[in-house]
């Protein structure tokens, strides 16, 4: 035996030594959520793969259902739900109980057309309560807080999100150790990052070849099963020749069909709108709506404040927010539900998102070099997009190479920041390389590529940048533009040109601002 083989024969051991007895006594020992499975989408939720071990509860959190609950005790709404789920819904009263929370505690819930496993979650954190399922069949509702330490153990195969050996017994090579500690890294920094057990938390993952093992509880499982389906339908593009599209992980048909009404424009004139109304009017609607009470409560809110709103011809996201803000009010997209909360709640509510960026960086269908300048388009990115949102000045972000994306830690309305920025690069993108049909054939063997350059003394002003470019054209080899791109970016420049003369642009960009107070704005020239 190797001594690959013997390490990894060891890690298997030492995992079924310390996770054996709790799988044999929660009965979740070598169930997986499909790693395999249908990709996460705009459209479309993961599907299960072929060998689908998921628990009958998992499976039945896509049932699609309709509750209306008014007061009903905890007791009796778990009743109901298993009625609706056909799987056994137990209360863990005496955790419960110690939590000072009451097992007759009234349930208020009300949602129609949603799958299972929306409106279970919906309906549990309203009251810091979640769930555990300690049986196939059974779902157990306790504490949020013993929810989040229940832990179960599954193996994901990453193998095609990996750099592939040359042979199977080489996983102990650096460069196949640098991967998989990659993909560990890229999980623990965007899944629940303070759950893992060098965090203080009780999760743990373990490379194991081309796999990871994962011990944790079923919200993070699922989370992280729909960034792999994520990635994997980008790879599956990119090798295709079709343009991706950004995905939010968790984002399924009746999320999108949310967006889609939110998007439409309309005239609105509310006048002393009590927010109870406006819940009531977006149902008409069709908008499935709920009110997150435990927030409001908290931060003192009261549900009849009155909103005032008019406008001709806005976007429903719009006047939402316009509506909602000056009560300190916002709204989040969770559980296939529009949900109203605190403006403070929404920030904190971060996403995950995954963006193709493999044509922004001229990367090529299943190129898995690592060679490729993802810190201007990230420093472009923290840099224009609500600044002072990024953890530790740029965190939230983390580049991935098998395909070429950006997973992206944000919150709701800054995930759409990102997606107008990237749409806007891309065009400008698109408009550099139309104009390289022309590029002179002398020229013809020169490397060409695309950067970023960010002017951070412009401040987003569109006149500032352009006298940044009109500097760079007549100072910069005036002649040899034709062929080749500058333009506007939010907070920068995108240039297509050689290696040479992209170098000679950023110390050209420098020596201005070191020697112009301010850079070009406020009448430098």
């Amino acid at each position: 035996m190797s001594r690959a083989s013997r390490r990894i024969a060891l890690t298997v051991a030492a995992l079924l030594v310390t996770y054996g007895l709790r799988s044999a006594l929660i009965g979740s020992d070598d169930k997986t959520s499909g790693p395999n499975a249908t990709p996460a989408s705009a459209a479309e939720k993961p599907a299960a793969a072929a060998n689908d071990q998921r628990t009958s509860v998992e499976k039945a959190f896509e049932k699609r259902v309709s509750a209306k609950l008014k007061n009903v005790p905890l007791k009796n709404a778990a009743a109901h739900l298993a009625d609706l789920a056909g799987v056994n819904v137990l209360v863990a009263s005496k955790a419960i109980a110690d939590a000072g929370i009451q097992e007759n505690l009234p349930i208020e819930f009300e949602m129609a057309d949603v799958s299972f496993g929306s409106a279970l979650r919906a309906m549990l954190a309203e009251h810091d309560l979640g769930y555990e399922i300690p049986e196939d069949n059974v779902l157990l509702i306790t504490t949020a807080e013993n929810a989040k330490s229940y832990s179960i153990m599954r193996v994901y195969d990453v193998l095609d999100l990996i750099s592939q050996p040359a042979a199977p017994d080489e996983f102990a090579d650096d460069a196949a150790g640098n991967d998989r500690s990659a993909i560990v890294d890229v999980v623990k920094s965007c899944i629940e990052p303070t759950s893992w057990n060098d965090s203080g938390g009780t999760g743990l993952i373990m490379p194991i070849g081309g796999s990871l093992a994962v011990s944790s509880n079923p919200e993070t499982h699922l989370e992280i099963a729909q960034l792999f389906a994520a990635l994997r339908k980008i790879n599956s593009d990119e090798l295709a020749g079709r343009q991706s599209v950004p995905l939010l992980i968790d984002s399924g048909p009746a999320e999108e069909k949310i967006r889609e009404r939110l998007a439409r424009r309309q005239d609105f004139d509310f006048h002393e709108m009590p927010l109870t109304g406006l819940v009531d009017d977006l149902r008409a609607d069709g908008i499935p709506v709920s009110i997150d009470r435990k927030q409001l409560s908290d931060a003192g809110a009261d549900l009849k404040v009155p909103l005032r709103f008019k406008a001709k011809q806005v976007r429903l996201e719009f006047a939402l927010r316009s509506m909602l803000r000056p009560n300190d009010l916002n709204f989040i997209l969770r559980d296939d539900a529009l949900v109203i909360t605190t403006d403070a709640a929404e920030k904190e509510h971060a996403r995950l998102g995954v963006y193709p960026v493999s044509d922004l960086l001229d990367a090529k269908p299943g190129d898995r070099s690592t060679d490729l300048d993802f810190d201007s388009l990230i420093d472009l990115i923290t840099s224009a997009v609500a600044p002072t949102s990024w953890p530790n000045g740029g965190g939230g972000v983390s580049p991935w190479a098998h395909p070429v994306a950006l997973i992206i830690d944000q919150s709701e309305e800054v995930h759409e920041q990102i997606a107008e920025l990237l749409a806007k690069l891309r065009a400008a993108h698109r408009a550099a390389k139309e104009s390289a049909i022309a590029m002179p054939a002398a020229d013809a063997g020169e490397a060409i590529i695309v950067r970023i350059h960010r002017v951070s003394k412009a401040n987003g002003d569109d006149a500032s940048l352009d006298k940044y470019i009109a500097a760079i054209r007549n100072v910069i080899e005036p002649a040899s533009w034709q062929g080749r791109y500058i333009g506007k970016v939010p907070g920068g420049i995108v240039v297509r040109n050689t290696q040479a003369v992209q170098d000679r642009i950023t110390r050209l960009i420098a020596q201005i601002d070191a020697q112009v107070p301010g850079g070009m704005g406020g009448g430098a020239f």
